[in-house]
Order: C-alpha cells, then sequence, then structure tokens
C-alpha cells in the first residue's frame, strides 16, 4: 500500500493571526468558506501575501502565509480569513501549534524479539520487515508530550487528509508518524518508518476524534510495526534513534526536539529473541518466556544421606575404567544421593543420543552417558582439591516431582531418543545411595574437616535459565580410614564384606566366564560343562536350522560358504545361520550372541518361516561389545532364530545363548525407564526371602554382561516396599534384597537397589516388587537403569 509522504504542512510560529483590510464579510459553513470582501482582498499579516475577495490565507510549514486558498476543510478553517495547517488548533481566531516532544529513552524501553512473518502479514504490506519469514525486531516504546501552546488537532481518521485507510489493519493510520534509525560507528544502518493508529491524549481527544491536549501526552507507537528490522545485523552496540513526525508534516512550533536516542546492546543469538533475551536454537518460545530448564542439586538431599563405606573393585571394573575410583582394590568411599532438580520453565531435553557431543557411548556399561553432568569433589580449607568424584549421569529421568501435592506434567521425550535423558519441569531425578559411582573415592585422605561440593552441569554445556544455583557446599568430616573389619559376606553385592579380597567369598555363587573346551569345567554356570563347543551342523539355511532344546549355550560356524539369505531390519551386512526352537507352553525366552567370534545381530520369527517380518530384531542392544540379546514373552509354537554378521566378510563361530523358562506371568522389561504397576491383590508367594509374604508383583529384563542394573521406587511408591534383584529368573538361588540397605532419603516407602551382573553371556533377570508388611500393596512405579 502506497504511504502519502507529502500531505502536511508545518508552521512554526506558536500563533499566526490574520485581519482583513476591507469591508467584506467572512465565509461560513462546513467546508469553510471565501475570505472577506470588498475593500481590495485580505491581507496575511506578517507577510506580503495578499489574498483576493473570497480567499482565505493560507499558513505554510515554515510559519509564514505561504499562499490563498478558495476552499479550506472544516478542521482547519480558522476565523473567517485563515486556514490553518494540518494539526493546528484555532483559538480565538488564531492559528495555535503543539510542540511534540518525546521522552528520553532508555534501554528498558527496548527488547529484542525474534518473530516470524506470513507473506501477506501487515508488517510486510506496510513495509516495515524487509520480507517474509523469520525477522529479528528491535521493539521500543516512547511517550510523545505536547508541550506547545496549542492543541495538536487531528481530527476524526475517517474524514481528515492525514490519515489513511489500512485495509491489513482495519482502521485508518496515520502514515510515517514515527522514524526509527539504527546507527553503528556513526553510520545508519538500518531505518524504518513506523504508522501510528491512535494518537489520543485523552484529554478531549479519543481515537475517533484524535489529538493532544497541551501538556498531555500519549505511549507509542500502536501499529502493527511497533519495531525496527534489525534481521542479518552482527551483534554490538548500536545507537537507535526515534524521531516523532521526521518529515514535519504536521504542524509544529519547533521540530528541534522531535528526536530521542539511547545506545543499545545488540545480542548474539543462535536461536530466537524471547522476552528481550536469546533464547538458544532449538528451545521454544512461548509468551515471551524461553522454555529452558533450570537444573539444581539439592544440598538437604545429600546431607542427610552422607555414609562411609569401603567396597572392592577389580582392575578392569568399570567403576575403574570410568575413574569413578582412583585405582583397584579396597576403597574408602564417601556416599550420598543425588537429587537433580529441575525448576523449569522448560524440559531437559537434548534430543537423540547417537551422534550428540553431549552423549557417550560407554563401551563398558553399553549405553550412552551424559557427559560432564555433574561433578563431585572434595576440598580442604584452602580450596585445593583432595579426592575428586566423577559420575557420569546416565538414564535421567523424572523420579520425583517437586511438588508433592499438586505434581507438574510429565513432558514427552523426543522420537527415537532412549527415552533415559528426559527431566520434565517441575520434577527432579534421584541416584541413591549405592548406586555406580554416585560417590568420591577418599581413600587416603587423612581424617579432618572437609568441604563437599557437589554442582550441577558445572561447564555449562546444557543451556539454562540460571546457571548461580547449580552448586551447593556440605561440611564433612572425613573419618581415619581404619583396617577392614570382617563382617558376614552380603552374597550377590560383589563386595569383600569380609576382608578377604575376595567379594561374595563363601556365597556358594558361580562367577560365570566363558566357556573354555574340553576341560569338562561349567564354565558359564549354567550346569552344563563345554556347552556350545560343538557346532551344530547344516545351520545355514532355515529348512536345516539347529535345534535348540535345553536351556544352554549352542554354536555354529560361519564360513566363506555360508550365504547371506535374511536382510534383518535391525542391520547386519554378514551371513546368517539358523536355529529353531519349539514351545510346548507360553515361557519367556532368553537369547543372546555375546561369546560369538564376531560382532552379530539377531531376529526372532515366529511359526515355519525366516522370511516374514521378524517379532523381535536385536543390535547392539548392549553398546559397542560384540553380539546382542533379547527376551520376550511367547506363547506355545514354533520358533526360528536369525543370527547374522554385522559384517559383509565376517568368519568363525557364532555361539547362542538359549534360556526358556514357564516363570510367572510378569512383562518383560525391554528397555531402561519407568514401568507402573500395582500389588493390590496380587499373589502371595508360600516364602519370601526378603522380607514377610506379601503380594508381590516380578518382572524379567535381559541383563547386559559385566554390568549394573539400579531399580527404585524413591518418591514413586504408595506403600513401604522391598525389592529384590536375581540375575538368573530360572534359578534364583542367587539373589540382592533391598532390605536393610540404605533407602530413599526423600520417600520411607520407597526401595532402591543396584546388583552387578557378571555373566559374560548375558542373562535372563529377574525383578520382585513386594511388601514391607503383609498387608503392604498397591500402585507404584519402577525406575529402572541398565
Amino acid at each position: 500500500m502506497n504511504r502519502l509522504l507529502t500531505m502536511f504542512a508545518v508552521v512554526s510560529s506558536a500563533a499566526i493571526g490574520c485581519g482583513d483590510s476591507g469591508d467584506g464579510t467572512g465565509g461560513s459553513g462546513a467546508e469553510g468558506g471565501a475570505g472577506g470582501s470588498g475593500g481590495g482582498g485580505v491581507e496575511c499579516p506578517g507577510s506580503d501575501v495578499v489574498c483576493a475577495e473570497g480567499e482565505r490565507c493560507l499558513a505554510g510549514v515554515d510559519g509564514s502565509f505561504v499562499g490563498c486558498t478558495a476552499t479550506c476543510g472544516a478542521d482547519s478553517s480558522c476565523g473567517d480569513t485563515l486556514c490553518c495547517a494540518p494539526g493546528a488548533s484555532c483559538d480565538a481566531g488564531s492559528c495555535t501549534l503543539a510542540d511534540l516532544v518525546l521522552s528520553p529513552i532508555s534501554a528498558t524501553d527496548v527488547t529484542f524479539s525474534t518473530i516470524d512473518v506470513a507473506e501477506d502479514a501487515c508488517e510486510v504490506t506496510s513495509g516495515c520487515v524487509a520480507g517474509p519469514g523469520r525477522r529479528l525486531a528491535v521493539h521500543f516504546s516512547v511517550t510523545v508530550t505536547n508541550e506547545g501552546a496549542g492543541a495538536l488537532q487531528l481530527g476524526a481518521p475517517e474524514d481528515s487528509p492525514l490519515f489513511q485507510a489500512d485495509f491489513c489493519e482495519d482502521s485508518y493510520v496515520l502514515p510515517h508518524m514515527f522514524r526509527a534509525r539504527l546507527s553503528k560507528d556513526g553510520q545508519m544502518v538500518r531505518e524504518g518508518m513506523l504508522d501510528a493508529r491512535c494518537v489520543a491524549s485523552g484529554t478531549g481527544f479519543d481515537c475517533a476524534a484524535q489529538g493532544i491536549a497541551p501538556g498531555a501526552s500519549t505511549a507509542q507507537p500502536d501499529a502493527a510495526c511497533d519495531f525496527i528490522d534489525a534481521t542479518d545485523l552482527e551483534s554490538g552496540a548500536y545507537e537507535l534513534e526515534v524521531t516523532v513526525n521526521p518529515d514535519g508534516l504536521i504542524a509544529e512550533s519547533n521540530l528541534a526536539n522531535n528526536a530521542t536516542s539511547v545506545t543499545i546492546d545488540f545480542p548474539a543469538c543462535d536461536g530466537t529473541i524471547c522476552g528481550g533475551t536469546c533464547c538458544p536454537a532449538g528451545f521454544e518460545c512461548d509468551a515471551d518466556v524461553c522454555l529452558v530448564p533450570d537444573l539444581t542439586i539439592s544440598g538437604p538431599a545429600a546431607e542427610a544421606t552422607l555414609t562411609f563405606s569401603h567396597q572392592s573393585f577389580l582392575a578392569d571394573s568399570c567403576e575403574v575404567h570410568e575413574g569413578c575410583v582412583a585405582g583397584s582394590g579396597r576403597r574408602h568411599l564417601l556416599q550420598f544421593e543425588s537429587r537433580i532438580e529441575n525448576h523449569g520453565p522448560g524440559h531437559l531435553n537434548h534430543g537423540i543420543e547417537a551422534n550428540n557431543p553431549l552423549f557417550e557411548l560407554d563401551e563398558c556399561h553399553g549405553h550412552y552417558h551424559f557427559l560432564d553432568f555433574s561433578d563431585y569433589k572434595l576440598v580442604d580449607d584452602t580450596g585445593a582439591v583432595v579426592a575428586q568424584g566423577h559420575k557420569q549421569s546416565f538414564c535421567i529421568v523424572d523420579i520425583s516431582p517437586l511438588d508433592q501435592g499438586n505434581p507438574a506434567p510429565h513432558g514427552q521425550p523426543p522420537p527415537g531418543s532412549s527415552g533415559c535423558n528426559f527431566l520434565s519441569a517441575g520434577w527432579a531425578d534421584v541416584y541413591g545411595v549405592g548406586t555406580p559411582c554416585q560417590w568420591v573415592d577418599v581413600t587416603g585422605v587423612p581424617e579432618g574437616d572437609y568441604t563437599l561440593v557437589l554442582a550441577v552441569n558445572p561447564l555449562g554445556k546444557v543451556v539454562e535459565g540460571d546457571v548461580s544455583n547449580n552448586t551447593v557446599e556440605i561440611a564433612v568430616h572425613v573419618p581415619e580410614d581404619t583396617p577392614c573389619v570382617p563382617e558376614p559376606e552380603i552374597c550377590g553385592d560383589f563386595i569383600d564384606q569380609d576382608c578377604d579380597d575376595i567379594p561374595d567369598n563363601g556365597c556358594q555363587v558361580c562367577f560365570p566366564f566363558p566357556e573354555t573346551c574340553g576341560d569338562g569345567v561349567d564354565d558359564n554356570c549354567n550346569g552344563v560343562a563345554d556347552d556350545g563347543c560343538t557346532p551344530l551342523s547344516g545351520t545355514d539355511t532355515c529348512a536345516t536350522a539347529g535345534e535348540l532344546t535345553d536351556s544352554m549355550s549352542y554354536s555354529a560356524e560361519i564360513t566363506a560358504a555360508t550365504q547371506n539369505d535374511v536382510a534383518l531390519p535391525c542391520g547386519g551386512a554378514g551371513r546368517d545361520v539358523f536355529f529353531h526352537f519349539t514351545l510346548l507352553a507360553e515361557e519367556v525366552v532368553y537369547l543372546s550372541s555375546f561369546q560369538s567370534d564376531m560382532d552379530t545381530t539377531m531376529a526372532l520369527y515366529a511359526g515355519g518361516a525366516c522370511g516374514a517380518a521378524p517379532i523381535e530384531c536385536s543390535a547392539d542392544a548392549c553398546g559397542p561389545t560384540n553380539g546382542t540379546h533379547l527376551a520376550a514373552r511367547l506363547a506355545a509354537g514354533d520358533y526360528y532364530v536369525v543370527v547374522k554378521a554385522q559384517d559383509a566378510d565376517a568368519t568363525g563361530m557364532v555361539r547362542i545363548k538359549y534360556e526358556h523358562s514357564a516363570v510367572g506371568d510378569g512383562p518383560v522389561i525391554q528397555d531402561p525407564g519407568l514401568y507402573e504397576g500395582d500389588t493390590s491383590g496380587a499373589p502371595i508367594p508360600v516364602q519370601s526371602v526378603c522380607g514377610p509374604e506379601s503380594p508381590q508383583d516380578d518382572y524379567y529384563v535381559a541383563m547386559c554382561p559385566a554390568s549394573s542394573i539400579t531399580v527404585s521406587s524413591c518418591g514413586l511408591t504408595t506403600f513401604p516396599m522391598t525389592l529384590k534383584i536375581a540375575p538368573k529368573a530360572t534359578d534364583q538361588t542367587e539373589f540382592q534384597c533391598s532390605v536393610g540397605l540404605p533407602g530413599c532419603q526423600s520417600d520411607p516407602n520407597g526401595a532402591t537397589l543396584t546388583y552387578y551382573a557378571w555373566d559374560a553371556e548375558g542373562s535372563l533377570g529377574a525383578i520382585t516388587v513386594g511388601g514391607e508388611a503383609p498387608i503392604s500393596q498397591g500402585p507404584y512405579t519402577l525406575f529402572v537403569k541398565f
């Protein structure tokens, strides 16, 4: 829409009077009238202009009379002989002028935002943005005051020549009422002209009859374009200058005081400007609020759970590999609960873990770690670090609501992520005492007083709204590290309680290792010596698949002559071998290929064919270690297993572990995360090894080789709970209970338990949920990490 750029005349004197020199009479009527008549016309005072009979003196933009006019609009006519300039008012037969002044503008009057402009938006049609799309806007507000002797008289928009209809805004506008300029180092880099819709002081004026009374003010601008387009400008310091009536088309007594300016700091931002600050890329701006998280670590939760303990670690343990302890053997540990809270307003959500610089796939545990998410250290009174913790966070999820009475709604992890590194606003993630690496190794630290410094997001890699609340300090007295005092072994925790440097010694626990063929020893602890040492024959086609019968290990050989027969949806470019088993009733089945000579993928098919879509397909289930595994509850029937080499040219022995059992009807846990249940009315066992007999639920889980599994109900249960983990669901003589172990600091009903699994072939584990009393039952949620 074209703008009218030359509409007004400016008069520079505050009052212009004009008498007539003839005998004529003044004009009248709504449209004004002719000037005085007779006697030689009208002399315009203070000038050489003489108007003919029937004409009026026309006030010009320079404060003098610039000519004569035969007609004059009703809003401009003054007395019998004058026609005032647009914006001037008539007072006692004289044209009086306003003086528009902008109040000083400050940096607080200026905000930045990123806006999305549609192609047909008013901002585009009015020309205040250079084009559609995402634009960076510098918003400002000014106060316009009339310091002149006369009122600013703009009139009714529909009748005044000052206004024009703006069909985009569906209103009349006063074109180019303001000009905004951005300058850098004295050079103008951007200019914008802004319209006004309603210039009314409210003292005798409103939007229907606009103007500003002497001494009155109005806040502007008020049209769709209340900003200057700063898209593509570099960050840095700029001068913003705003001018009212920049073209001098409205009558004023003084144009020299129409501008105001301020220096603004233009922010560097790779995302959007939200509420005046930078909202980084990937985060939503909602109602001028950038939805980023605000993380804190709870000092009270850590302080209430401080405890010292000893644990023994093998040289090749994950704790040594990850630097959680400074060495192998018996270590003195300062343990505590880590409660990470997200106070919002946004969720902690950093997307898919794969190829993400914030995450690292840990080869020991076989899952992603959130790098540098938390930091623990012990410092002395000089601030020197005497012991450094190193907690690699994994599976950060909603465990405990910050408002127990009114929990915030859960957010939704992005598609394709594990769902294990997402913390909703208003929720806390809890790493209880006993979680691997949830400690500071204080071995060798002299007895004395120290400060435990805990920090979340210590390097600022996670975008937050506030990082000033990320660190807490707790006074700690480290006791003397006394020699080991023998105590009865707690079987299954792989801790040396009896001080013989052999964890779980005397527990009659078999520690599984890969079979050593030909030694006649049951190395893998499945009750069968040398199983899987003799390869099955004829396994290179589905029709001649090798038979799996008993729960044990089997093998088949991939040679250069083996074909690549089946394409699996979970990958694998190499040759494949086939196995078959039959179930006579519903059972839970576990299959793994970790002891194969090459990396493999695996698929499970139901029925009599290997070419249909598999019911399960698994690749790298435990990280980059060779092989994979799967667990599933299957109905009676025939099933085929395809094991495929990952690499096209790989050859060697495929070793598959097969376990099947008609265990309870509990669900099979496939992935880390939250699992809901309810023990109300559940079966009560004849005998319980973890407390009194009470209603209980069972779960089954595929356990990775040489790894840990943590189960917690902290803040997630309605009744006093017990937990049991057994690494073998089919033979639960080996287990660990939560009873007697440190519980949940913030929830006396909750339980937490970590178990270390050592089977090199992986196993089908079992989780049992029970109650601390025979009547303890109800709904709950389990948090499972592995």
